[in-house]
């Protein structure tokens, strides 16, 4: 008689975009593999946590993966992601290591209408204020684009360390590793008009 057990089995989490952007949708990858001399496929369900919130729950599938799209995490760092693994019957369920999720505060952009422009003196007039979120593209490691903002154009590039260098003053400001800015200017303007393109934000900084 030969008695055949359950295979152990390693859980894994990984997540695309992170750092994320508060609303933007993460996915998360749960793959549950074999642990030799065991061998195959593992099936079953898998739960996502977030701490003890459950995000979650789906089902396996072939070669042992499942993949889990959510928009709605909270701004801030997120150090306790797991998957868990409930088994099946050749299997041993498990639990992740704890993953680490980082989601960033949005930026927002302000707008202001009023009902009546021009009005007369004693007319009541109605202002509204529009708030917004704006979108903002990260790139991946190795893409390198052109981003033009009104006078300005940019350039990133993974293979150094991110640089703003404005070209006929010299001034360079160094930033964070993996990522690389050169600043370009397109034509004379004042240093006033620089100084308020560069204070009007960077996209994908």
């Amino acid at each position: 008689m030969q008695t055949v057990g359950q295979a152990g089995t390693t859980q894994t989490v990984t997540s695309a975009p992170n750092p994320s952007i508060f609303g933007q949708s993460v996915t998360f990858t749960a793959t549950v593999a074999a642990v030799e001399p065991g061998a195959g496929s593992p099936t079953g369900t898998v739960d996502f946590f977030d701490g003890a919130t459950l995000l979650g729950t789906g089902t396996l599938t072939s070669p042992g993966v499942w993949t889990f799209s959510n928009g709605a995490l909270a701004a801030g760092a997120h150090p306790t992601i797991t998957a868990d693994y409930s088994g099946d019957a050749n299997f041993l369920g498990g639990n992740s290591p704890d993953f680490s999720q980082t989601v960033d505060q949005a930026t927002s952009t302000t707008t202001v209408t009023s009902s009546a422009n021009p009005s007369v003196f004693g007319q009541s007039v109605t202002f509204t204020a529009t708030i917004a979120a704006v979108a903002r593209r990260r790139y991946r490691n190795g893409d390198r684009r052109l981003l033009r903002r009104r006078d300005i154009a940019w350039h990133r590039d993974a293979r150094q360390p991110r640089r703003l260098d404005l070209l006929d003053r010299g001034a360079r400001r160094r930033g964070a590793p993996n990522h690389y800015c050169r600043l370009q200017r397109r034509r004379q303007f004042p240093q006033q008009r620089l100084a308020r393109l560069l204070a009007d934000g960077r996209p994908g900084d």
